[in-house]
């Protein structure tokens, strides 16, 4: 069980330290009870543009929360890893930001929301977004370099190719998906 950092002064001086310490790369925040509280978790995001690997997990992040989370996966392209395991998120929140922050951010390496209150709809369309074959414009502006973890269990992958570019001698630009079985 982490430490609970619950008000606003105790986030803004955590964020304060962040952003004088521009060596620091990694912040891990499990278990802190900040989820319910997004003056406190957009604090602690604004002094995290030099990180590279955000860890929040079971934080109890809920809708609110998760805004203020896809904005800044959306401004910052130093983050490459964001982990939301096993916290509040629903399939309400995916389509309206959590899909529009995953295709803006093309730095993102690491996605992980497994754990929350996910279908397999709400699954499909984060899919979608680092990796969508509606037309080959939404393949060019997916985020081909996001691995993005959905299930619960990591071992059943699913990688898709982006041919097109491929094809087009770009390189080996794909998306590594993890997902449940029986999705």
């Amino acid at each position: 069980m982490g430490n609970k950092i619950e008000h606003a002064d105790s986030a803004k001086a955590l964020s304060d330290a962040m952003a004088c310490h521009p060596s620091l790369k990694e912040l891990h925040l499990n278990s802190c009870g900040i989820g319910k509280n997004v003056q406190v978790v957009t604090t602690i995001l604004e002094g995290c543009k030099n990180i590279n690997a955000v860890d929040m997990r079971r934080n109890s992040i809920n809708s609110s929360a998760g805004f203020a989370v896809a904005g800044f996966i959306s401004e910052n392209n130093n983050v490459k890893m964001f982990d939301l395991e096993h916290n509040n998120l629903s399939d309400v929140d995916v389509p309206h930001y959590l899909v529009d922050a995953l295709k803006r951010n093309s730095n993102l390496s690491m996605f992980d929301i497994k754990e929350n209150g996910l279908s397999k709809d709400g699954k499909f369309n984060l899919m979608d977004a680092v990796f969508d074959t509606n037309s080959l414009n939404e393949v060019v502006a997916s985020n081909h370099t996001c691995q993005l973890d959905i299930g619960s269990d990591g071992s059943h992958r699913k990688r898709s190719i982006n041919s097109f570019l491929l094809t087009m001698g770009m390189g080996s630009n794909y998306c590594v998906v993890p997902f449940e079985a029986d999705m």
